[in-house]
């Protein structure tokens, strides 16, 4: 009861902005004033920055890179490397208790992680406190944001801790990791996300098609890469196929583009001025 009295008094409800606010708080911690360019920014980082956090991160990430345009998972990146870089002891074993914590989370539908299966002690959790990324509540550690955890949960993802084979051998969990892979998908290298979304395509088929989906929505259009030589592209298009074909399974006869004998033909393609045709 005094424990959640506590946090009722210390819990302020912060309305969501205007975009003239929005882009007026932007342009304030930028130094950029009335000259921000919203007409640049991505229509997920326009919609982002209604939440004040989002807002003053964007600020703050313009201030010290005038030139640049993140993404959203490049401003999380980048409001954890300000808070890393805050802390004097960081190093490599302080990230991997961060994933470690973000894991187990994750596992537990975002609940608390008792401090003993992060640490050692409570010295040797010294430098994760200092981090600023974690609090500490009667039942254990937790990451403040949501959002937080799911990101370091997915560098964990890109380090294979665990693997989504091992997430996929329990169903219950798929739910759980959601938001971590459409991060993971966003953010990685096309190698990294055909890890993720081929496992997940080929057991969950309309999992993996809302998770597309969702990551989409946090992908900078403004900022498309050069595409792969040409028969990349058609490696890559033919092992995605075959993904989606073996989890739709009967069904693929009926709507997938497959030879008599079930397998996926050749298939021809080209660029022409940097698009796939």
């Amino acid at each position: 009861g005094d424990l959640l009295s506590q946090f009722k008094r210390e819990t302020e409800l912060v309305p969501t902005l205007t975009p003239q606010e929005a882009w007026a708080l932007v342009g304030h911690i930028s130094g950029q004033g009335t000259a921000v360019r919203p007409d640049r920014w991505s229509d997920s980082l326009r919609e982002a920055i209604h939440r004040p956090l989002y807002a003053i991160l964007l600020g703050t990430y313009l201030r010290h890179r005038p030139g640049g345009m993140p993404s959203l998972g490049e401003l999380l990146g980048a409001l954890v490397e300000v808070s890393l870089r805050r802390n004097p002891t960081f190093s490599a074993d302080v990230n991997e208790m961060l994933q470690k914590l973000a894991v187990i989370s994750n596992a537990r539908e975002g609940a608390a992680v008792p401090l003993s299966e992060i640490a050692h002690n409570r010295s040797a959790a010294k430098p994760l406190f200092d981090s600023r990324l974690v609090v500490e509540r009667a039942d254990g550690l937790v990451f403040p944001l949501a959002i937080l955890r799911e990101w370091f949960a997915a560098q964990s993802l890109a380090a294979g801790k665990p693997t989504v084979q091992e997430i996929l051998a329990d169903p219950s969990q798929v739910e759980n990791w959601r938001y971590s892979f459409v991060i993971a998908l966003s953010a990685f290298s096309h190698d990294l996300s055909s890890k993720i979304i081929g496992p997940l395509a080929e057991t969950n088929p309309a999992v993996a098609a809302e998770i597309i989906h969702d990551a989409l929505k946090y992908w900078d259009s403004s900022n498309v890469p050069s595409p792969p030589p040409r028969v990349e592209c058609g490696h890559r298009i033919r092992e995605a196929m075959a993904a989606w074909v073996k989890g739709i399974g009967p069904l693929a006869e009926q709507i997938a583009p497959l030879l008599p004998d079930g397998t996926i033909p050749p298939i021809g393609v080209e660029l022409t001025n940097g698009y796939l045709c």
